[in-house]
């Protein structure tokens, strides 16, 4: 997001009306703001919110040819335009850097430096970029390196650090592995569930035999299980091993 200017200051002017540091940033391409010729000259912009963080910085080169310039210099009363149109003006511009401080120009060690040097940006209009990383401050300044000439761009764009992404949330846990199902062994038969006569009927011949109780009741055993007619298998348990008590002591005289 572009961050809004308040305020452009240039190191020097070319003059007092035209060519002003506020051409800089009046968001149009085709005006252009000019220092005086001079070694390092600067043009600082004031944010108009302060402690935002500074993301990329966008210069503007010139757009016009030296043609055009010519023409727009013609005249006496615009015979100061003329020196800006020698050479190939869009070098200007190479090398320059950009700081982020808290007054205009401020180049200082307690401001911020973005980016590199640019040192080969002849060969257009751009924009030209560096990335300042989310310094803080109140100032944005554009400095020229190198010898001595004219500060000339068309405009300064500053742009809004972009803020991080939330982190995101850590993955869901796997579900447990699925349990398998037990595996019957090879050719093993169905089971079938047997029907109350089959279950009965397997006691037949049984080592004790059913025996008929005193209530009428019977039950019979074999191998450990016990099964009676009754629904308390307690009470025909106890009447049964009872009754094998007495045959085994009948047997045993």
């Amino acid at each position: 997001m572009p961050l809004r200017p308040k305020k452009a200051t240039l190191s020097s002017s070319l003059h007092q009306r035209l060519l002003t540091a506020a051409d800089a940033i009046d968001g149009k391409r085709d005006t252009y703001c000019a220092s005086t010729k001079q070694a390092n000259a600067w043009l600082s912009v004031e944010l108009h919110s302060p402690g935002t963080g500074v993301g990329i910085v966008a210069i503007h080169n010139r757009i016009d040819t030296t043609a055009l310039c010519n023409r727009a210099a013609k005249g006496n009363a615009n015979k100061w335009r003329k020196p800006l149109c020698k050479g190939d003006f869009h070098a200007w511009l190479s090398l320059f850097e950009v700081w982020v401080g808290d007054h205009p120009g401020d180049v200082s060690s307690s401001a911020v430096r973005c980016g590199d040097d640019f040192s080969d940006v002849e060969a257009g209009v751009g924009p030209f970029t560096t990335d300042c990383e989310g310094a803080d401050g109140k100032f944005v300044t554009l400095r020229y390196l190198g010898g001595a000439r004219y500060l000339t761009i068309a405009e300064m764009q500053i742009f809004e650090e972009p803020l991080s992404p939330p982190p995101s949330l850590p993955p869901s846990p796997r579900p447990p592995p699925a349990v398998p199902s037990p595996v019957p062994p090879p050719n093993a038969p169905p089971y079938v569930m047997p029907t109350l006569d089959e279950f009965f009927g397997v006691f037949k011949d049984a080592s004790i035999a059913a025996t008929d109780l005193s209530q009428g009741e019977w039950c019979f055993a074999n191998y450990g299980f016990v099964g009676c007619g009754h629904s308390s298998f307690q009470a025909a348990g106890d009447a049964l091993l009872a009754h094998a008590s007495d045959d085994e002591h009948e047997h045993g005289n």
